[in-house]
Order: structure tokens, then sequence, then C-alpha cells
């Protein structure tokens, strides 16, 4: 949600659908999601000014989530074709069409979305993920390893692409390639140091352990 933040405050707006998007946001930021989707309804139908395409991309998400994917797709859709909409909000725009997409079975409109937005903005750490977790879903280890490799890169202190990492380069360990077995116990240990309070980084070195018959040091990390 790091691309959705603003500094402005309700005092410096006088739009009320841009004052309900900080409310909005702040409700996002508590985990209160119930009465979300009827703001962002609410917000649209004020005709907002300053903040537009930030809930039309946001109403996307959650219809989304709400497996309405023509709604979905036609608030992204709106957000990718306005001119006015900032370089990463197209991104969010491509990266979340790309997920209906996924989640409707049309890979080729998927990965078409994914590498538009790391065409976009090859700078930002979210396409890289988003285009190994699909790479992940259909078994593309080498294409996933080396998105979650440059999402690192891009951001080395979120945990969910070095989960991910290490859980492509264990399955290939496992597949293909037994030599990398030391480098995912290399990056497993690196997570426990770098991530010591993320129970997903104990879980899977666990897993790791377990499925290498190493089971005493496995329940450690279930503890």
């Amino acid at each position: 949600m790091r691309d959705f933040h603003s500094t402005a405050t309700p005092e410096s707006l006088e739009n009320m659908g841009d004052k309900l998007y900080l409310q909005i946001l702040a409700d996002i930021e508590k985990r209160q999601y119930d009465d979300v989707p009827s703001k962002l309804d609410e917000a649209l139908k004020e005709e907002p000014i300053k903040f537009v395409n930030q809930l039309r991309c946001l109403r996307g998400i959650f219809a989304w989530v709400m497996a309405d994917y023509k709604t979905a797709i036609q608030h992204f859709d709106t957000v990718i074709l306005d001119p006015k909409s900032y370089m990463r909000l197209k991104v969010q725009a491509h990266i979340h069409r790309g997920e209906v997409y996924q989640a409707k079975g049309d890979r080729n409109r998927a990965l078409a979305d994914y590498n538009t937005a790391v065409q976009i903005d090859e700078d930002h750490p979210d396409p890289y993920l988003h285009r190994a977790q699909f790479y992940l879903s259909i078994e593309g280890l080498e294409q996933a390893i080396k998105d979650l490799e440059k999402c690192i890169e891009l951001d080395e202190d979120f945990p969910a692409p070095w989960t991910q990492l290490v859980y492509g380069q264990y399955q290939m360990a496992r597949t293909m390639t037994p030599s990398l077995l030391d480098q995912v116990f290399k990056n497993l240990g690196k997570m426990q140091e770098q991530f010591p309070l993320v129970g997903d980084v104990y879980a899977l070195y666990g897993q790791v352990l377990q499925d290498q018959r190493q089971f005493s040091a496995a329940e450690e990390k279930f503890l």
C-alpha cells in the first residue's frame, strides 16, 4: 500500500471525495476493511479531484478480492488509460489487473500485465515479486528466482520475497540442482537473522529441515 500513501491532511482538502480517501487509508492501516468498499463508492460519487485514480485503483483491488472480476478490470483499465495517472499508480493497476487475469485463468494477459509493470518502472520491487509469484504458480522456477533476486536487490527489508526465493531455490535443489541446497540453508540462516519475528521464516525453515529428515532441528523451528 506504500504507493497509495499521502501526506495530505483533511484540512488541506476541499473535495469530500478526497477527504474520504484519507479516511479509507486510515481504515486500511487499522485493518478495518468492512466499510471500505462502500466508502470507496461514496468517495467516487463525490467526483474527487486529487485522489480519483487512487480511489479507482483501490476500488478495483477490493472488487478483485470479492471476485467481482468485471468491476475490478473496469477500474484498473480506467486508471491505466488516464494520462493523469502517475507512474507508480499505473504500475499498481497493471499488477492487480494481472492478478485478476491470473485468477480468471488467463495466463497470457496476466503475464503481459506483469511485464508491462516492470517496463514502466524497472526500479520498483512490486512487479518483480508478483511476476515471480506467477512463475512459481506455473513451476517456472528459474524465472521466478531471477525476479525474486531482483526484488530483494531493490528492497531487502521485506520478508515475502526472501521466503519465496528460498522456496523456489529449494524446489530447484530437490528436482534439478542438488548443489543449490547449500545456498538454501545459507539464505534460511540469513532470513532468520534479518527477520527474527516473522513466523513464516521459521515455518519455512522447519519444513525444509523436516523434508531433509532433520526432525529435531525442525521441531525447534516450529516451536
